[in-house]
């Protein structure tokens, strides 16, 4: 949801380099898989170099991150006609129609909040009792564990490239 509304925040605020953040944050993303995969394992030995290859994954993701905001930084001292939306800005951005922010097809917030919580509630029933169902977690090792880290990671570049090259801004957030 981050690396969406932080995608979405490029258009309104019209400085692209934050589409540049979105990238930034994917090395973070992993991380956290990182982390979650070698809990679903509980914390076994042969999987043990997770925790150095979470700890690569986030130095690597502050130094993305860094760089992009410096992108940021630099886009908007040479653009300096470019504002800065504030609360005000963003919800005149809506009005006088400069920047296309579609409405429609989408969730009220109380209905995004409701399945956000739904999946929230099905992942954690589905962890919990769903990897008892399953032998991978209680036969760890390493080949398992990095597939489990790079199949979301890769989903996720690949939805980010698809959503760069449509060059819009109208996609859900659980998508």
């Amino acid at each position: 949801a981050a690396m969406g509304l932080v995608w979405r925040y490029a258009a309104i605020s019209g400085n692209p380099r934050w589409k540049g953040l979105t990238w930034g944050m994917l090395p973070f993303h992993s991380s956290g898989i990182c982390a979650c995969t070698y809990h679903v394992f509980y914390n076994a030995p042969p999987v043990s170099a997770l925790v150095a290859l979470q700890s690569l994954l986030t130095v690597v993701g502050d130094m993305t991150c860094w760089y992009a905001a410096y992108r940021i930084y630099l886009y908007a001292k040479d653009n300096p006609g470019t504002p800065a939306p504030t609360g005000t800005a963003l919800a005149a951005t809506d009005a006088d129609s400069s920047v296309q922010v579609p409405t429609e097809g989408r969730d009220s917030e109380g209905v995004y909040l409701g399945k956000l919580l739904a999946l929230t509630f099905a992942g954690a029933v589905l962890v919990k009792w769903g990897e008892l169902t399953l032998d991978f977690p209680f036969k760890p090792d390493m080949g398992t564990a990095l597939a489990c880290i790079l199949v979301p990671t890769s989903l996720n570049v690949i939805t980010w490239l698809q959503r760069s090259e449509a060059d819009s801004d109208d996609f859900s957030e659980f998508y």
